[in-house]
């Protein structure tokens, strides 16, 4: 049983309850996809990883601004979103 809950927006998606025993983030994908489930370490590990490649790639290749990169972030995983649900065929 939860003991609480949290109920957000983002980008449009629901995201459904955390579950603080399991210490697990869910996803409205995640309750038809069972392989969508991510710790709250693990997502921690990813978001760290995320924002050093940021910092990394707008110091290498100024001046791209942080906002650009993540812009660009936002667009490629939004093409590879679709590209997995096969909404999208992508040819080089």
């Amino acid at each position: 049983m939860l003991k609480w809950k949290i109920y957000s927006e983002y980008g449009g998606k629901k995201i459904f309850p955390l579950d603080k025993t399991k210490k697990v983030c869910y996803s409205d994908k995640a309750l038809t996809n069972p392989f969508m489930i991510i710790s709250r370490d693990q997502l921690a590990d990813l978001q760290g990883m995320q924002e050093d490649m940021a910092s990394h790639f707008t110091d290498e290749n100024f001046p791209i601004s942080g906002e650009t990169y993540w812009t660009c972030v936002q667009a490629l995983a939004e093409a590879k979103l679709a590209e997995l649900r096969g909404e999208l065929i992508y040819e080089a």
